[in-house]
């Protein structure tokens, strides 16, 4: 969560040769789970005879992520996306507070954030020579929007490429993200959060977290 994935598949979403039905929390133990997802996205977005390429889903927990060996799959391509981690903490922190109705507690959101990169680093271990990954940070998203999803079209092997605005989907500010921005229909700067002090213990258990997930990702960087 807070990594930036739901403005990432809404700027997928301008390629037609994808589609989604955003933050599905569908678990994927086997293929069958995959045809399930192919199926539900064709008809709910009336693409059942429409030539798409891709259906994606935005994973952000460790219980959802499907195991190593659908990761592998000829047919699937995994883009794992990785931010900062004391925008992380914070923005955790702001999400909680604002649209949970209560706010989470500091270990709460550090235990997620470093859960889930030790979850991640352990995949890319593991898919190392057995799969087509891309690594990108939320940073680089921002940044450089352009040339990131430029690498991204090659990645996936699209004829077309993406743009950097985009439409309101069905789900938006439903499914994923439920702030203001992600309805805005384009790239917005990045939020630093300095209202919140965030203890330097938490940060340091956070960035070695990240510190160590980047180094086992390295192989997929764009």
């Amino acid at each position: 969560m807070r990594s930036g994935s739901s403005l990432l598949l809404h700027l997928m979403l301008t390629n037609r040769q994808i589609s989604a039905l955003g933050e599905r929390n569908c678990h994927y133990a086997t293929s069958d789970d995959l045809l399930r997802l192919r199926a539900a996205t064709r008809l709910r977005t009336g693409t059942a005879l429409s030539p798409i390429r891709y259906v994606a889903d935005q994973v952000n927990h460790n219980r959802f992520t499907p195991n190593l060996d659908l990761l592998a799959s000829p047919s699937v391509r995994t883009i794992f996306l990785l931010r900062d981690p004391k925008a992380s903490l914070a923005s955790l922190m702001e999400l909680s507070r604002v649209f949970y109705g209560h706010s989470w507690t500091v270990p709460r959101a550090v235990d997620y954030y470093v859960s889930r990169l030790q979850f991640l680093g352990e995949l890319g271990s593991g898919l190392a020579g057995r799969a087509r990954a891309a690594c990108i940070t939320y940073e680089q998203l921002i940044a450089s929007t352009a040339p990131i999803l430029a690498r991204l079209q090659q990645f996936l092997g699209l004829a077309s490429g993406f743009a950097t605005e985009y439409e309101r989907q069905p789900f938006t500010a439903r499914r994923g993200d439920p702030g203001p921005k992600i309805s805005q229909g384009r790239v917005v700067g990045i939020n630093n959060h300095e209202s919140y002090e965030m203890p330097a213990d938490a940060l340091e258990q956070e960035s070695q977290a990240y510190t160590r997930c980047r180094r086992l990702l390295e192989p997929f960087e764009l």
